[in-house]
Order: C-alpha cells, then sequence, then structure tokens
C-alpha cells in the first residue's frame, strides 16, 4: 500500500528491483506504478514521494530522478536540487511548501550527454 493506493506484484528483474502494479489496473486502466529495491520504494510513477536514504536522511523522487534539500527558509519553503547537481552541475530544481511541490524546473544534466 502506497498513499492509500493498492499495489501487487507485477514483474522482478534480475538485480532485485520490482515493479508495483495499482490494483485497479485490470478493471479500469489505471497506470500507477512503484519500483521497488529491497524494501525500499525507489520511484513512484507520475508523482512525487518522500523517502529516506540508508543513512536517515529525506528525499524527494520524483520523474525518476532524486533530489536532496539544498536550503530551507523559516516559512516551510524548501529547494531541492537534483542529486547529480554536484558531480555534474545538473540544473534541475523542485521547490516545495510544507512539503507541496510549489515549483518544478525538470531540466536536468543527462539530458544534455543524450
Amino acid at each position: 500500500m502506497c498513499d492509500g493506493a493498492k499495489f501487487r506484484e507485477h514483474t522482478r528483474t534480475v538485480a532485485g528491483k520490482v515493479r508495483w502494479r495499482c490494483t485497479s489496473h485490470d478493471k479500469f486502466g489505471c497506470k500507477a506504478a512503484v519500483y521497488t529495491i529491497g524494501n525500499q520504494i525507489v520511484y513512484v510513477k507520475g508523482r512525487a514521494f518522500f523517502s529516506t536514504t540508508a543513512r536517515g536522511r529525506t528525499v524527494l523522487l520524483y520523474g525518476g530522478f532524486r533530489f536532496r534539500p539544498s536550503s530551507r527558509s523559516l516559512n516551510n519553503k524548501v529547494r531541492w536540487r537534483c542529486t547529480t547537481h554536484a558531480k555534474y552541475r545538473c540544473p534541475a530544481a523542485i521547490q516545495t511548501i510544507d512539503n507541496v511541490i510549489v515549483r518544478v524546473k525538470d531540466l536536468h544534466a543527462t539530458s544534455f550527454n543524450s
């Protein structure tokens, strides 16, 4: 179960990554999916998801990319940077207020390499 929705296992890779499909997919065509490795959610298709790293840090998963908090303000505004920012200078960023996304700059450095 993820945010009130139920999922069932759909496919599993040799590396241990599992794709979970919404239980209403067959009846209603729901396209929601969750991907896990072990017991850790690594991606939620179509929306943002907050998760915790193995070291206990909060990350934001969005569009298949991981974001880490880079700055916080007193009014619960947080700027999240792509985790590849330090190594590749990725310009992608997300801004949240009270854990609600208010702005997305979704241009990743990996897009330039393709």
